[in-house]
């Protein structure tokens, strides 16, 4: 399986940068009623560190999510632990509810 790595270049526009195929671990989990969520293990080289980083958009499979926490794992950083969720996970951060009465 082949990991499409996207970087925003403005505010709705992104651009296919890099590919992934060699990584220690995918776990990308399905749901029917919550987000998908994704934890990606990689080796921590300059490609990995330039391109994993929060926000960018990942293409998994025929699903898009984005990187929401990437970690070292301690003092040699030899993986980095990449985890995100589905992009209707932005819908949480991103709807502003508006309160019309107010007054009550």
């Amino acid at each position: 399986m082949e990991i499409e790595v996207f970087k925003r270049i403005s505010s709705f526009t992104f651009k296919s940068v890099a590919q992934i195929d060699e990584f220690k671990s995918l776990r990308n989990s399905r749901f029917y009623y919550k987000k998908d969520q994704f934890v990606l293990v990689v080796s921590a080289s300059i490609n990995h560190v330039k391109w994993l980083v929060p926000d960018t958009v990942l293409l998994i499979g025929n699903a898009f999510y984005y990187i929401d926490k990437v970690v070292s794992n301690g003092e040699k950083a030899e993986e980095l632990t990449v985890s995100g969720k589905s992009l209707i996970g932005k819908t949480d951060k991103r709807i502003i509810w508006r309160t019309y009465n107010s007054f009550i």
